[in-house]
């Protein structure tokens, strides 16, 4: 590889990781949240952290500890034991699970 490509492709691999930043970032106006929690519990404990920081809990994702969260504030979810919060919408595709919750 001549060294010359060598900035171009550095600046490439930054934008896409700025780009791909924001869009997991959760917006203020965000439909849908992930927030992924520390395994170790059940799902329905991860459900109570959910509702306790005042999200509704629309799903699980494809393990017990992402939970699909509708209206969530994300600071609030993080002060429930929450370890990531993105927006549902981009990583919808890979962590869907039929197990909806009514």
């Amino acid at each position: 590889m001549k060294s010359s490509l060598i900035p171009a492709l550095l600046l490439l691999a930054l934008s896409a990781v700025v780009v791909l930043t924001l869009q997991l970032m959760p917006s203020r106006s965000a439909g849908q949240l992930a927030v992924i929690y520390p395994p170790g519990e059940s799902f329905d404990a991860y459900f109570q952290h959910a509702v306790a920081a005042g999200a509704q809990v629309v799903r699980s994702g494809v393990t017990p500890n992402i939970v699909i969260v509708y209206g969530g504030d994300a600071d609030r979810l993080y002060q429930y034991g929450a370890l990531i919060v993105v927006n549902a919408v981009v990583e919808g595709g890979c962590i869907l699970s039929p197990r909806r919750v009514s």
